[in-house]
């Protein structure tokens, strides 16, 4: 982490490969739902027919509009005037889902009347087909039963409402879209041991650190976050991937050498045994029960161990797996470029890490103007109550790290009602020449004042 930098705390490193091999694509729904009125209509997308919606499985890309709607009158009754309703996101959607919810709706053009109650009668018929289905199956109790209590009926359009009993004064068009996401700098990914950072850096693979075998690591966390937060389970997962790795590489071994299948089945075997600290070993119990006649290439690829919670194993047993495999405890790495051993030697094996949905590019927001908390004279937090940037220890202490006095003012002692420094800052911006340095040591920033208060009414001179 030191070698690549960009590691503030909780800072990952990964490689590109998890970008470009969509390792960690996540998959994102979009509601693009609109009410029509029954005074309206929606004109047709295209011009060589009549297709007022983008169809299923379509995609739509920003700008590009998912609905022109036409106000209707006698006068205009066939204006091609009207209003589009466009994709604002900078990305582009997959349209998954179009329903139409519908208890009135503008029947003077033809046209597009027939296409409502067409699409409406085939949303009908899909629901009659569901609840068939589930008739056949089970009794006509259970299945409406089960339709209520699943939210099946859906498709129906006479007395369907939204929420809350409010009937649709028009068509209620339910429009999903999804997109794919990359994952990129300022995602935040975790793994089942409470580890969780942001990405700070995303390397080219092949600059990534490399071990003696070759292989190039895939992701870098922070050793500091294991030993101060005590969460070694993630380290016990990744020393047990490790050895469950090499087990594998082992048994493909002995099946390319044609070992027996009794020396191949009792190797495995004998490896669970070792790991398993469950009441009576049922564990190795069913594990043995499913194993297949013939252990196989294929098997040994999708061979995967699922730990029973609550029953792992402890240092000593992982140390026995680790010396059966002949994994090693720890790894050397190395600069793929200078072949430079970078450290000591480090924990290296496989661990489960999954994108977690707070994304840094949906948090953004801008502040002109705003209130402050009276205590420490900094904007309130969070977006609802219009807060802004707050600076806190660990923030004044990167500040610091980087030699940026200027913020650290503005951030520590500039406030909206500190007239005069203010108005020194903003005529320094139009004119440097009329800087009043005077001014700028002479003005007492507010949160000064506060404490001056605070020492009067406590009874401390401060003179």
């Amino acid at each position: 982490m030191v070698h690549y930098g960009n590691n503030y705390e909780d800072g990952i490193v990964i490689s590109d490969r998890l970008v470009d091999e969509d390792l960690m694509t996540s998959i994102h729904f979009k509601d693009l739902s609109f009410t029509l009125p029954p005074n309206k209509v929606l004109l047709s997308l295209s011009d060589k027919e009549y297709k007022p919606l983008p169809n299923d499985f379509e995609t739509i890309t920003t700008g590009q509009p998912y609905a022109r709607i036409k106000s209707l009158s006698s006068e205009d009754l066939y204006s091609v005037f009207g209003e589009e309703v466009k994709l604002e996101a900078e990305r582009s959607f997959i349209i998954s889902e179009v329903k139409l919810y519908a208890n009135s709706w503008n029947d003077e053009v033809p046209e597009y009347s027939s296409w409502v109650e067409s699409q409406v009668k085939k949303q009908q018929d899909q629901e009659k087909f569901l609840a068939k289905i589930l008739r056949d199956k089970l009794s006509k109790d259970e299945a409406n039963k089960f339709i209520k209590e699943r939210n099946l009926d859906l498709f129906s359009h006479v007395g369907k409402y939204k929420e809350k009993k409010e009937k649709i004064n028009g068509i209620l068009i339910k429009m999903i879209g999804v997109h794919f996401r990359k994952i990129k700098c300022g995602d935040k990914i975790a793994n089942r041991h409470g580890n969780k950072g942001v990405i700070s850096r995303i390397v080219p693979h092949e600059k990534m650190p490399q071990l003696e075998d070759g292989r190039h690591l895939d992701i870098c966390i922070n050793p500091l976050g294991s030993i101060s937060r005590m969460n070694i389970g993630q380290l016990f997962e990744l020393q047990l991937s490790a050895s469950l790795g090499d087990l594998k590489k082992n048994l493909s071994s002995m099946i390319d050498e044609s070992a027996e299948q009794e020396l191949i089945r009792e190797y495995l075997i004998d490896f669970i045994k070792l790991i398993d600290k469950t009441n009576g070993q049922w564990y190795s119990n069913q594990f043995v029960e499913q194993l297949p006649e013939k252990i196989t290439k294929e098997f040994i690829d999708s061979l995967t161990l699922i730990k029973a919670p609550f029953d792992y194993c402890n240092l000593k047993d992982l140390h026995n797996a680790l010396t059966y495999t002949g994994t090693q405890f720890k790894q050397k790495v190395y600069d793929p470029l200078s072949k430079v051993n970078l450290l000591n030697p480090i924990a290296v094996g496989y661990i489960y890490f999954f994108r977690m949905v707070h994304i840094a590019e949906e948090k953004l927001a801008a502040r002109g103007i705003g209130t402050y908390a009276k205590r420490t004279l900094q904007p309130l937090g969070g977006r609802k109550n219009k807060g802004g940037q707050r600076c806190g220890e660990m923030e004044t202490a990167c500040l610091i790290g980087h030699d940026a006095p200027v913020n650290l003012l503005e951030f520590l002692t500039t406030k909206s009602d500190c007239i005069d420094l203010k108005n020194n800052y903003i005529r320094s911006y139009i004119d440097p020449n009329s800087i009043d340095e005077t001014k700028e040591l002479s003005t007492k920033p507010e949160s000064v004042k506060l404490l001056d208060s605070y020492l009067t009414v406590i009874g401390v001179d401060q003179k």
